[in-house]
């Protein structure tokens, strides 16, 4: 995806940029939809919501694969 490939970029990992690029291509995502969000959002900005973005993913699929329960991070009695 593009937003990996600006992260890494920034983090100046070229084999990180590299990944992206082939997998951006291979799933589809294109420079014009990157070009669309900066019309939107600074660089900054973009690189922010796609950290949320990847970060929130990782806490899903921790989530499937421990099968943790839907709210069982509360105490007793905390509500919702």
């Amino acid at each position: 995806m593009r937003a990996g490939r600006q992260i890494t970029r920034q983090a100046g990992c070229g084999i990180c940029v590299d990944m992206h690029s082939h997998d951006a291509k291979a799933s589809g995502v294109s420079d014009a939809t990157w070009s669309e969000a900066t019309a939107y959002y600074d660089e900054e900005t973009l690189v922010a919501l796609v950290t949320a973005i990847a970060t929130i993913n990782a806490w899903n699929r921790f989530g499937v694969t421990f099968r943790l329960v839907a709210g069982s991070h509360r105490r007793a009695g905390q509500g919702a």
